[in-house]
């Protein structure tokens, strides 16, 4: 069935690998208009295409309903931070990023991602107080230990970073 939001879904997914964004906005689109059930996965295919064609407002709308249905899904979080800090609201992009890590300690596109917000903010002091408190709580991974490790380098701190 050509017109199986499943189909159209995983056209969308094909037509955005090969940079085909409008064609993956419109399957994306109708997947999720003709679906009888909210499914994530279409929401977050509609929010990248939407992204890559700059429509940025769009594009939250669909991740947020994405997360609307799949609140744990990490990766959508970090989708939402980038959208924000391409339209210059780089302090609420630094809080998806943050949410994505609570979610998922080892996400390491948002630690690159909350990395670079946080320089461009300029708020390393908050910063290396969120990161010592989220690393005390996900000491099990090695990502948050990391970045904690990397900023207190950058900070001159080398003793404090070989811990």
């Amino acid at each position: 069935q050509p017109d199986h939001p499943d189909a159209l879904h995983g056209l969308a997914l094909v037509a955005y690998q090969a940079q085909n964004h409008d064609w993956a906005y419109r399957l994306a689109s109708q997947a999720v208009s003709r679906s009888r059930k909210r499914v994530a996965g279409y929401y977050r295919t509609l929010g990248r295409a939407c992204r890559a064609l700059g429509k940025p407002d769009e594009a939250i709308r669909a991740y947020r309903a994405a997360l609307a249905i799949e609140p744990a899904l990490a990766d959508v979080h970090v989708s939402i931070g980038i959208v924000l800090r391409e339209q210059g609201e780089v302090r609420a992009a630094i809080g998806a990023y943050r949410k994505a890590l609570s979610q998922q300690p080892a996400l390491f596109e948002a630690y690159v991602n909350l990395e670079n917000a946080v320089r461009e903010a300029g708020a390393w002091d908050d910063h290396r107080r969120w990161l010592e408190s989220h690393a005390a709580g996900a000491a099990e991974f090695a990502e948050p230990q990391f970045f904690l490790g990397k900023l207190a380098l950058s900070e001159g701190r080398r003793d404090a970073a070989l811990k």
